[in-house]
């Protein structure tokens, strides 16, 4: 019986994919031979993973890649559709949040950095829309209507 659950030679795109869950979900699908392309602002790891996933035997793409960068998010989707035509799978790694933006045990409400705060709203919400936006909306033209 074939694998119902194979991702190979499947096209998976993962931003995010420089941290800590993200590397994680890059080396296990390059094991499994997908095609992993690799978004992330870190281009040292970023070019690590990508090394690290073709010696595991999967074929892999870095792209630096800011997901509050509309012009950038663009510019990442004209490359992958460039390299591989289609994206099977969009994973959302990228997202976190900052100390500053959080109340301290010892601290109250008012003790919180607002521009801290402004940033993690920033990068957890409008990155999620600028990429479903851009990337989404372009693979979902190309025949995907799931995303994990």
């Amino acid at each position: 019986m074939k694998n119902l659950f194979s991702v190979e030679g499947r096209v998976i795109v993962i931003t995010g994919a420089t941290g800590i869950l993200g590397s994680s979900m890059v080396e296990h699908f390059a094991e499994q031979g997908a095609k992993v392309v690799i978004l992330g602002r870190n281009r040292e790891a970023g070019e690590r993973l990508e090394k690290a996933a073709r010696e595991a035997g999967g074929e892999a793409m870095f792209l630096e890649c800011n997901v509050l960068d509309k012009s950038m998010l663009e510019q990442n989707y004209q490359d992958i559709m460039a390299a591989y035509g289609r994206i099977d799978v969009l994973i959302n790694g990228a997202g976190g949040n900052q100390a500053a933006a959080t109340v301290a045990p010892d601290k109250t409400i008012f003790d919180l950095d607002v521009e801290a705060v402004r940033q993690v709203v920033d990068l957890n919400l409008f990155g999620i829309e600028f990429k479903w936006y851009i990337i989404g909306y372009g693979a979902e033209q190309g025949g995907v209507s799931y995303f994990t």
